[in-house]
């Protein structure tokens, strides 16, 4: 692999730590319960090229729990921690 390559694999497993701990607040999750959803979201980017997994697991988990935001409040959070 190339380093660019590997540069860009770790930057988006950073921003994806970074959106899992945002959403697994907005869900009331902490100390462990809060860890192993980030694990969770990184697994999920895993499915299927780009973000779209880890949106759709994201607002999944949001419907679920009754949190009032969706792909689009994802997909904006996205790119301000890709900014």
């Amino acid at each position: 692999m190339s380093d660019d390559f590997e540069f860009r694999c770790a930057r988006i497993k950073q921003r994806n730590e970074r959106l899992a701990r945002w959403a697994g607040r907005q869900m009331g999750f902490s100390g462990p319960w809060l860890d192993a959803y980030v694990e969770e979201v990184v697994t999920a980017d895993y499915d299927s090229p780009g973000h779209d997994d880890v949106v759709r697991k994201i607002a999944g988990d949001f419907l679920s729990h009754g949190v009032a935001l969706g792909a689009e409040d994802i997909r904006r959070r996205i790119g301000q921690l890709d900014g």
